[in-house]
């Protein structure tokens, strides 16, 4: 059985999400000033990078949970539960949107290789990301199907049934594509195209594993399908039309050298 509170404060709760969502903020982070040299990105460009894309992840996370969840759990008019991202209730395309674009527009601002910036974040976002999951399967949300009582099945109260952990093995799948790409890094092989390659594995997992959740309201699933999954389909040919598109521009580069 889990307890997602880890204690409480007079009334306010210290939850095991938000402490995972710190730790894995503070892995990523320590990741690429490891990195750093690698790229010739300083840590303090590092620290700025990853204070604007948490900040405006967060938003964009929270936003799109807000707008997705509205009817479910916030139309009875209670404002501050809007904000209330230590409940729970982050959705990761629209932080990760969110956090793209506050990246894309610091690199512009600082005139940092946005291509080099990449390949430095993608494996410390899958890292990042795999601690919010264990978050996630803390706080019992984006939970697996139910009722599951086989291996490393979650009970989140006493005498009720299992959940099927997908939290836990979207972490581990997420642990797996980060050592992918540090080792991609490692051997010099796609070079300005591993956040691409981490985009890409990612939203297939996102697709596969979507069929293991159980949270989402059968109003919001159509045709077999979650909107999460929908966004998968429509983002995967654009992903790998920029793939190519990069492989392309790269090759070039290099015949005029």
């Amino acid at each position: 059985m889990i307890d997602p509170v880890i204690l409480h404060i007079g009334k306010m709760e210290i939850r095991w999400y938000g402490v995972m969502i710190a730790l894995g903020v503070l892995a990523a982070y320590w990741l690429q000033v490891w990195r750093g040299k690698r790229y010739g990105v300083k840590a303090d460009h590092i620290s700025d990078i990853t204070f604007f894309a948490l900040v405006a992840g967060i938003i964009g996370a929270r936003l799109l949970y807000v707008i997705r969840y509205w009817d479910e759990y916030f139309a009875d008019g209670d404002l501050l539960e809007i904000i209330a991202v230590w409940h729970g209730g982050l959705v990761f395309q629209g932080g990760f949107i969110a956090g793209f674009i506050a990246v894309i527009a610091y690199a512009k601002w600082k005139k940092l290789d946005i291509g080099g910036i990449g390949d430095l974040m993608a494996p410390a976002l899958a890292l990042g990301h795999a601690f919010g999951r264990i978050g996630c399967l803390m706080n019992k949300c984006c939970y697996g199907f139910q009722p599951y009582e086989g291996l490393c099945a979650i009970h989140y109260e006493k005498g009720a049934a299992g959940y099927f952990p997908v939290q836990g093995v979207e972490s581990i799948c997420n642990l797996l594509i980060c050592a992918g790409l540090l080792l991609l890094e490692r051997f010099g092989i796609a070079k300005r195209r591993l956040f691409i390659i981490y985009m890409m594995a990612y939203t297939l997992l996102r697709f596969v594993d979507e069929f293991l959740r159980g949270d989402y309201p059968q109003d919001q699933i159509h045709a077999g399908l979650t909107p999460a999954q929908v966004i998968c389909l429509w983002l995967l040919p654009v992903l790998g039309l920029a793939y190519g598109t990069i492989t392309w521009y790269n090759r070039k580069e290099k015949k005029n050298d």
